[in-house]
């Protein structure tokens, strides 16, 4: 069977995901406006650039 997703499925997976998900990449570029070393600087940047794409694939499914 093959369920179709309802615009209501939709919306709440939408919010249930990306809140979260906008919560952690904002508080990824706060932090990186912080005083870092090289190292913290390059895992900020990988937090974010992962929070991008996951967004990304999100949106790309529930599309």
């Amino acid at each position: 069977m093959n369920k179709r997703i309802t615009p209501r499925d939709r919306n709440l997976a939408s919010h249930e995901l990306f809140t979260p998900l906008n919560h952690i990449i904002g508080i990824a570029h706060i932090l990186s406006f912080s005083r870092l070393d090289e190292d913290q600087r390059d895992l900020v940047a990988r937090i974010i650039g992962a929070g991008d794409e996951l967004t990304r694939g999100i949106h790309k499914h529930l599309d």
